[in-house]
């Protein structure tokens, strides 16, 4: 029994101690928020200009707090780098790129005073400037070029990443810039750009997976765009408390998810499409496109206006030809882009055309032809068709087991392998339902008997359906979970003729399905909005009255059916729903014609019997508005934030699971910082515009320590992402308060904070290490010296690029693919995804901003030199020194065709004698000129590397094959490889990939 007593007792013990760690989160949470507020906390105030001794050095205020604190520990500052490093380090840091000899000669030439100065706003305002701070920004931001997760499916972004660049390059304030990407969407007078800048809201991975559950991975997009918020604006760790109140600090899992509640609102789908964008989406065209597109719309409207002119003048004429008409009977209706034709009278046969979807590779229209098919693979199956009376005139009566097999024609697609191929179509159709369950209209899907669903096929495809008493229009590749279902809302009636156009636009994000129903659109029922992939089955027929299995097939008449490929507008909807014939028409007086009636009868004359003059202007219409479809979809697409027309409820999520609503709550800043003003919309505007208020205590000195570090190599706070409790204090408090508050007194103006920054004696100090500095402060975190840098991984590349005159500068536009290792994707991606299209022009040589980044897959030459997969927002830049950096220095193909061209610069700029080439290209590197050792090195290597390739001329002309530029130079291949090779040795001199 004592045993067992002294068991109990343990328990007891293990029990009450266990309820102890258990509360000590909120016991911890309750006592940091009854101490007192952590600085970071309170808002940042204008500190005094300290006292220095060594006035002299000062330059900007910046360097009265750096020096006080230097004077405090007894330490000076370094002197001023020599005037090539100097320009070298200044170039690099504002434009990514190294300066050239001719920039470096003129800035030593000018002995102005502010001659620094002069380079500095050269540098602002070159176009380069804005390429190198969107770097970063897409570090933060989480851009890639894929989704990311399983199958990390191509995704089309890049107009955003556009955007910023721009942003940078222009100036815009910084306020504006986290209010329009934040919320530009929301703004009053929303522009195409502000929407546009929201994609910073959506670069986060989507998951396309079969196997997960869409409602868990909605949940994950809405906590990345909370984490990436919170990191990148306020350098919180907000999302500790996800799962429960922040450990460290007085953040509470009520205040994350009042966050998560601005994040919460659009109509996002927690599966992703595989390939290709996920709604919400926009189209964004470029400045060119626009262009375009503003230019087709004045041609239009100039031959609308001069084809209305010559109508009138022409009114007489086109009375006459109404009179003809009494003596015919002639159907019309429009036929641009039709794809197939049935009219379904006795003895017709169909006209069938292009199926493809256009190409804009091939812009050419293909003209509508006859069935290719033979003639026993068309036509009326199982009976033989009756006809009946019909609107348009006769049509086919279907009995229930009697279809017509149209062949293999219709098969749309809506998406390939790696973009979306933005299908349009529409179906025209007369029916005659005789019971609610009349069955398939038109379809393209297998006949076969399957399962059914409410009355309906479930079978890959699309069909257009009389069932239940309402018309349903579905296009499906799984059923369940992949098709867009819909259906009307209100039943039609019975034994009566009907016409209906049921229209699909992959293009639109949201209401891709359309059913209107007599010439008005009909209210749907979305039984399910989830489209991801293709649903086109190349083995199966297109039926007018049949599809999906025997029961299915149609019991009452159909008539006149169209299918076009394209989505008719208002006038064309109009006209397809308008039987009459036009000797019917024209046998009714003007004044009691209908709207749709005068539009068809005046179409009609404009095509078929107008005068030539008119004739050609309707046929200019048509064809510019063919142009226009072509142009449009070509236009690149974004994902982009759009707020439901209701706000959707959020809940504390217990222990941060998507499936475990707890409490609900309302949309608010968290407790411990300032609230947002009543005044304010509580939306993501009204969010974005506190973010900005002069007494946030966060975002100006999140964004000024994100600037410096950019500069310095590390923040004045150097844990950019942790500003909270665990985060590290600040070297320089009071300075990392004067320039929040200036940055906000600046007007938010970036260009002019960094150029205070880069202007300051600081910053122009030498980096040469003084022992006695070192001794005292080997992490420079006093600043006694300008911080020596590894380049990061783009500008690494870009210099080399630069330097060797291959660099293709040009400004935005879709990712490129330059070089990686053959056959990196094969065991690495899904085996129908493992093609890398490397590219063959310029693409292998524009700057690395533009480089095609796969979030699984990182470009190779990236992922070695430490730059971001991407996959989170990331806002401190690691460095590491590698073997593997030198061996991809000295073997990746884009290094050594850069060190073949630099070689050839060497050879033709830089003198004659080997001495004069190698000081050029040397000082094309550095920024100096080499020491007399250090050229004595170079020369002799050149010299071995010449007698090596004269005793291997196969390894010689192998060396100047690397790589996809030519370059002929006039010498033997034997001296042109030593060139290469020590040229090679120059791009890999530390002082070439570093920053001094």
């Amino acid at each position: 029994m004592g045993r067992n007593i002294r068991k109990c007792r343990r328990r007891s013990v293990s029990f009450r101690y266990f309820r102890l760690i258990s509360l000590f989160p909120l016991l911890f949470f309750l006592s940091a928020s009854a101490q007192e507020e952590h600085w970071a906390l309170v808002a940042p105030s204008r500190p005094r200009l300290p006292e220095v001794k060594a006035a002299s050095w000062v330059r900007n205020p910046i360097d009265r707090f750096i020096l006080a604190r230097l004077e405090s520990e007894n330490l000076r500052p370094s002197p001023e780098a020599d005037r090539g490093a100097l320009l070298r380090r200044v170039t690099l840091d504002l434009t990514g790129l190294p300066p050239t000899i001719a920039e470096l000669e003129a800035f030593l030439a000018d002995r102005a005073p502010n001659a620094y100065e002069k380079v500095v706003d050269r540098l602002l305002a070159s176009p380069r400037y804005g390429e190198r701070m969107a770097f970063r920004w897409l570090d933060a931001a989480r851009y890639a070029d894929t989704n990311g997760y399983q199958i990390d499916g191509e995704r089309s972004m890049w107009r955003w990443r556009d955007w910023v660049i721009e942003a940078f390059n222009r100036n815009l304030s910084y306020d504006r810039f986290i209010i329009e990407q934040l919320a530009g969407d929301l703004l009053p007078g929303a522009t195409m750009e502000t929407r546009l800048a929201t994609a910073f809201n959506r670069n986060h991975r989507t998951n396309s997976e079969d196997g997960i559950v869409p409602e868990e991975y909605a949940v994950e997009y809405v906590v990345d765009r909370v984490d990436t918020f919170s990191t990148v604006f306020m350098g919180l760790t907000v999302g500790c408390a996800r799962c429960h109140n922040h450990k460290y600090d007085p953040i509470s899992q009520r205040d994350y998810y009042r966050l998560y509640a601005y994040f919460n609102n659009i109509a996002e789908d927690g599966r992703a499409s595989n390939y290709g964008n996920s709604p919400p989406w926009m189209v964004a065209p470029t400045r060119e496109q626009a262009a375009e597109l503003a230019r087709l719309d004045r041609a239009m409207e100039r031959a609308r206006n001069r084809l209305a002119a010559l109508a009138v003048r022409h009114r007489a004429q086109e009375r006459r030809w109404e009179r003809t008409l009494a003596d015919q009977s002639l159907q019309w209706f429009p036929g641009e882009n039709l794809v197939l034709h049935h009219p379904l009278d006795e003895g017709a046969e169909p006209v069938i055309g292009a199926t493809e979807q256009i190409d804009p590779a091939k812009p050419e229209v293909t003209p509508i032809r006859k069935a290719e098919q033979k003639k026993d693979e068309i036509g009326f199956k199982n009976g033989a068709a009756r006809y009946v009376d019909a609107p348009t005139g006769r049509g086919a009566a279907f009995d229930g087991n009697v279809f017509y097999d149209a062949g293999k024609t219709a098969n749309f697609n809506f998406r390939d392998r790696l973009r979306d191929y933005k299908d349009q179509f529409a179906i025209s159709a007369w029916f005659y339902p005789e019971s609610a369950t009349s069955g398939a209209i038109v379809t393209h899907m297998q006949d076969a008997a399957g399962e059914t669903d409410g009355g309906l096929p479930k079978g890959r495809g699309y069909g257009l359906f009389f069932v239940n008493g309402k018309l349903h229009f579905n296009i499906v590749s799984v059923w369940a979970d992949d098709a867009f279902r819909t259906e009307t809302a209100e039943a039609l009636e019975l034994r009566k003729w009907h016409h209906v156009v049921a229209v699909f636009d992959s293009t639109e994000p949201y209401e891709k399905a359309g059913i209107y129903v007599n010439g008005r659109k009909a209210r749907l029922n979305i039984n399910l909005g989830r489209l991801f992939r293709t649903f086109g089955d190349a083995n199966a027929n297109l039926r007018i009255g049949g599809g999906g299995g025997p029961e299915f097939r149609f019991k009452g008449a159909i008539d006149e059916v169209r299918i076009y490929k394209s989505v008719p507008d208002r006038e064309e909807l109009a006209i397809l729903s308008t039987p009459e014939s036009l000797d019917r028409i024209a046998r009714i007086p003007p004044a009691q014609r209908t709207e749709a009636q005068r539009l068809k009868l005046r179409r009609a004359y404009w095509e078929i019997a107008a005068p030539d003059q008119m004739r050609a202007l309707w046929a200019d219409i048509n064809n510019l508005r063919g142009q226009r479809s072509r142009l449009e979809a070509e236009l690149p697409t974004v994902m982009v934030m759009q707020e439901l027309s209701e706000a959707r409820p959020a809940y504390v999520l217990k222990r941060g699971a998507y499936d475990m609503p707890g409490e609900r709550v309302e949309r608010g800043a968290p407790s411990v910082l300032p609230q947002i003003a009543k005044s304010e919309p509580n939306n993501r505007l009204g969010l974005a515009r506190w973010l900005v208020r002069s007494d946030h205590p966060l975002t100006a000195r999140v964004a000024v320590n994100r600037f410096w570090s950019m500069f310095f190599g590390a923040g004045l706070v150097r844990t950019p992402e942790d500003f909270g409790e665990q985060g590290e204090a600040p070297t320089h408090p009071e300075l990392l308060d004067w320039l929040a508050v200036e940055f906000r007194e600046l007007g938010w103006d970036v260009k002019a904070l960094l150029k205070l920054i880069v202007t300051s004696a600081a910053y122009r100090q030498s980096s040469h290490i003084a022992p006695d500095v070192f001794a005292k402060d080997p992490e420079n975190r006093l600043l006694a010296r300008a911080p020596r840098l590894r380049l990061p991984a783009e500008m690494i590349r870009d210099s080399a690029l630069f330097a060797s005159g291959l660099l293709v500068e040009k400004l935005g536009g879709p990712s490129v693919k330059p070089y990686q290792p053959p056959g990196l994707y094969k065991d690495m991606v899904f085996s129908n995804m493992t093609e890398y299209d490397q590219a063959k022009d310029e693409g292998l040589w524009r700057r690395s901003i533009y480089t095609y980044w796969k979030r699984t897959v990182m470009p190779p030459g990236m992922h070695i030199f430490d730059a971001s997969a991407r996959e989170n927002c990331t806002v401190r830049e690691p460095r590491t020194n590698t073997p593997l950096q030198a061996l991809n220095l000295m073997n990746d193909v884009a290094y050594v065709e850069a060190a073949r061209l630099l070689a050839a610069r060497m050879i033709k700029e830089g003198g004659v004698a080997p001495e004069d080439r190698l000081k050029w290209a040397f000082r094309l590197l550095t920024a100096r000129q080499p020491g007399e050792g250090e050229l004595r090195i170079l020369l002799d290597n050149l010299h071995a590397q010449i007698k090596h390739f004269r005793e291997r001329p196969e390894a010689a002309l192998q060396l100047l094959a690397t790589g996809e530029k030519r370059v002929e130079l006039q010498m033997d291949a034997a001296d042109a490889a030593g060139y290469t090779a020590t040229a090679s040795l120059l791009l890999n001199l530390d002082e070439a990939v570093t920053r001094q």
